[in-house]
């Protein structure tokens, strides 16, 4: 049995299903993705914009199409008065 502790509400997964296209306004066409990756001294920027007609993140070459995977996260900080 998982340790858990007193006062923290049991973990809920999130829901899994997105609510339709049509209820929420879709900016996409007006955002592009900037993807930076460093190796070493090199470096390489791709830059991805949404396609309607694929419904797919495509980048500015057409040659690669960007996953994505929402996640949400925190990044935690224990905190002690000293």
């Amino acid at each position: 049995m998982p340790l858990r502790h007193p006062r923290l509400p049991r973990r809920r997964d999130p829901p899994t299903t997105q609510p339709p296209p049509s209820s929420t306004p879709d900016f996409k066409d007006s955002y592009r993705l900037c993807v930076v990756c460093v190796a070493g001294d090199e470096r390489a920027v791709a830059v991805f914009s949404w396609s309607a007609e694929t419904a797919r993140w495509i980048s500015e070459t057409g040659a690669a199409a960007l996953k994505v995977k929402p996640i949400t996260a925190a990044r935690l900080e224990v905190v002690t008065d000293e």
